[in-house]
């Protein structure tokens, strides 16, 4: 009846049927029916009454706008500017109300508070029971009873028993209570009814007549049709009509839920250089459901909380294609730390991503975590020098100088530290924070997943206040990480659905629009071949430490007595050691790399010591021997003592002479003179050799290098050598050093510690070509 005698813009329906929507199946139709509510849970009830709320401060604001005192005033004024009258319809109150009593009393707070903004309230049930509160009474002027059960029922709706004497043969008569004693008998209207347009008579039925088998259904003759209510002819008039005559259908005070799946092409992008836009977040109490963007440059990083298929893979993955979206991998890298089942990998597509490292892959988050660091370290001094603050300032005033802001995404902060607390100590955990801390002025940020607050360190959680929380286990979780119990209560949450800080839900978009990883990865795939194709710009790879390295690829060092023979795990750069004042031991078991440690040694040292003669002691059978560069090759016991009687004479004769050639002594197996006639010359030649112009290169079986043979301890005693394939609890304090502990330590031929005074690292020994 209203919407067949008010247009669309005068008056709008929001429908809340709680037993499943089929009493306003048709109405839903109606251009002025704004919305329709179905199933509610407490999270719902939460919303729909901060919408709801949110709408009359909206007319507040209007009439005060327009400075008038009601929508009726406002209406004779300025019809145009007025909103519509906003009547909510709720069927089966009764039921509403105790099962979500909250949302009946919110309703009828909302009506009446809003009456004179425009705002009405209709309830109707089939057994009030005491679901009548005084509430209701205080704020209902107009009560209709039709035929109710019991007199008690009646006196609840009308202040008297008469409805419960309704006759049952008349359906739809009623009792309407307009005053404190008025009753009034109607007679309501019916639009269920069927009208035959333009038709007096009943249309021929045709059907077929067969003596053996069932009469067959009637069916219609040609030229009749199906027939519709009054009320689907209503709607569809009602329809016609608003469209003909131009009317704008009213907007809903109550958008509907969050979808559970969004494509994040359909996301309206926030621009800006380290803004991400992830999902839409919804505001019921601003009425809208907007774009929502992590500004990475302000807030330095984000954690992500959620339990178990709550969606925080897809969410990261989701950060890193909006940010390869809007970003050049000129301006902006990614890489990934994944310790939560691989969902990660897809992103290598991207040439935006230089790598995803697996959690168990510690060589190369090791190597990852301390180019992190020194990326942190140079750009803080060069900030400094140049005195900006940021990277967001050094790009204003720089920009032709570009410097990529770096992304990384760590999967699972528990599995990091359950994966590396016991990994040297500590040390990859412990520096984690402080680069969270250091990284936000550098351009380094950290998007961290846990599925538990209690998984996040105080240390870190300090230094992140952007957060997003997804499912969790518990409730109790959600107030630990700071949201309101009537936020969260009842909420139903699909993959990628949660919660801001402030409360606000947010539903965070996919880059396929689903959480099917295998369409995930191929919506990756195409996108990274589009992006590549782009641009010849790629982030730069954590690559793996090589099992080979040519020792053609490594720099001759400018500085006497100088070798570079290995390439370092942290950043992949050559290894140097000086000789200029002490001796180097290459100690390993047998087939271990020592030979050929010695051999790259010997000839770096030749390339960067001038005038450099060099003499091989091989007392067991040894490759070295057939190599070429030798000024002197001993073969055997006897002729490596010989030699190194030889050697001494030399030394006691030339060590005071300023210009003696420099002479380097490359001793393998030297072990096996550990008990010679030789001894306590090769002890002379250890001890004056480093005050003249004479150093030894030594390998040493491991077992050996432990025996009490002076000669030995006193080339141990420098701290300068290397560890091939070790046992990281005793060899290191063979050279006075601590070797770091590793979960999965794996030594292949050439692989081990270059300890230099104490200082240890993890190195790949570089091959000569000619061997």
């Amino acid at each position: 009846g209203l919407a067949a005698s008010h247009p669309p813009d005068r008056i709008a329906f929001l429908l809340v049927d709680y037993k499943g929507g089929a009493a306003f199946k048709d109405c839903v139709g109606l251009p002025h029916s704004v919305a329709m509510v179905t199933d509610l849970d407490e999270h719902q009830v939460h919303r729909a009454l901060i919408s709801l709320n949110a709408e009359l401060k909206r007319r507040e604001h209007v009439l005060s706008r327009f400075d008038a005192k009601d929508l009726r005033e406002l209406e004779r004024r300025d019809p145009r500017g007025a909103p519509p009258s906003l009547v909510i319809v709720i069927d089966e109150f009764a039921t509403l109300a105790k099962e979500v009593p909250q949302f009946v009393e919110g309703v009828v707070d909302v009506a009446q508070r809003g009456r004179s903004l425009g705002v009405h309230l209709v309830l109707a049930t089939q057994r009030p029971g005491n679901a009548v509160t005084e509430n209701i009474r205080a704020n209902t002027n107009l009560r209709v009873a039709l035929r109710v059960a019991g007199a008690a029922e009646s006196d609840d709706v009308i202040g008297a028993p008469d409805a419960a004497r309704l006759p049952k043969s008349i359906p739809g008569r009623a009792l309407a209570r307009t005053g404190p004693t008025e009753l009034e008998l109607f007679q309501t209207g019916y639009v269920g009814g069927r009208t035959r347009s333009g038709q007096t008579t009943r249309p021929i039925e045709i059907r077929d007549i067969d003596p053996v088998a069932p009469a067959a259904a009637p069916r219609a003759a040609d030229g009749a049709h199906e027939e519709i209510t009054d009320l689907e002819l209503l709607v569809e008039a009602i329809s016609q009509a608003t469209e003909d005559l131009g009317i704008t259908p009213p907007e809903s005070p109550w958008l509907p839920p969050l979808p559970p799946a969004i494509e994040l092409e359909t996301v309206p992008v926030a621009p800006g250089e380290g803004v991400v836009t992830i999902g839409v977040v919804d505001e019921p109490r601003h009425q809208r459901q907007v774009a929502f963007s992590v500004d990475l440059a302000s807030e330095g990083s984000l954690l992500i909380f959620g339990s178990s298929g709550s969606g925080k893979t897809t969410t990261l993955r989701t950060i890193a294609a909006a940010l390869a979206a809007t970003h050049s991998p000129r301006d902006l890298n990614v890489y990934g730390l994944d310790f939560a089942g691989r969902g990660l990998q897809s992103l290598e597509a991207l040439p935006h991503c230089g790598s995803v490292v697996p959690g168990e892959d510690e060589e190369r988050v090791a190597r990852l975590i301390n180019m992190l660091r020194r990326t942190i370290d140079t750009r803080s001094r060069l900030f400094a020098d140049r005195r900006v603050a940021s990277l967001s300032d050094h790009q204003r005033h720089h920009p032709e100088e570009a410097l990529p802001r770096i992304v990384v995404l760590l999967d699972s902060y528990a599995g990091f530290i359950e994966t590396y607390e016991r990994v040297d100590i500590g040390a990859l955990v412990d520096a984690l924070p402080r680069l969270v801390a250091d990284g936000r002025t550098a351009g380094v940020h950290f998007v961290i997943t846990a599925d538990r607050r209690a998984a996040v360190p105080a240390a870190v959680a300090s230094l992140i206040a952007a957060r997003l929380i997804l499912r969790m286990a518990t409730d109790d979780e959600y107030l630990m990480l700071g949201l309101d119990a009537k936020t969260v209560k009842g909420a139903v949450l699909p993959p990628g659905r949660g919660f801001l800080t402030d409360g606000r839900e947010i539903q965070v978009a996919t880059v396929a629009g689903t959480t099917e990883a295998s369409e995930e990865a191929a919506a990756l795939a195409e996108m990274g071949a589009r992006l590549a194709a782009a641009t010849t710009d790629r982030a730069a790879p954590v690559a793996v430490l090589p099992l080979e390295v040519s020792a053609s690829e490594l720099p001759v060092s400018p500085q006497a007595w100088t070798a570079t023979f290995a390439v370092d795990d942290l950043d992949l750069a050559p290894v140097s050691v000086s000789l200029a004042d002490s001796h180097f031991v290459v100690i390993g078991p047998y087939r271990s790399g020592r030979s050929t440690a010695l051999d790259t040694i010997a000839a770096s040292l030749r390339a960067s010591t001038p005038g450099l003669a060099t003499h091989l002691l091989a007392p067991r059978r040894s490759w070295l021997v057939d190599g070429s560069g030798w000024d002197s090759v001993s073969r055997g016991l006897d002729e490596c003592e010989a030699k190194i009687a030889t050697l001494l004479e030399e030394l006691v004769a030339g060590a005071a002479l300023p210009d003696t050639a420099p002479v380097l002594v490359v001793f393998e197996d030297a072990g096996e003179l550990a008990e010679s006639r030789a001894s306590s010359s090769l002890e002379m030649l250890v001890k004056r050799g480093r005050d003249a112009h004479l150093r030894f290169a030594a390998s040493i079986e491991t077992g050996q290098a432990r025996h009490y043979a002076s000669w030995i301890r006193e080339l141990r005693k420098d701290g300068r050598g290397m560890l091939l394939d070790p046992s990281l609890d005793l060899d290191g304090e063979l050279l006075g050093a601590r070797l770091p502990r590793r979960s999965n330590a794996v030594f292949p031929p050439g692989r081990g510690y270059v300890v230099i005074d104490a200082r240890v690292a993890l190195a790949q020994v570089a091959r000569r070509g000619e061997r």
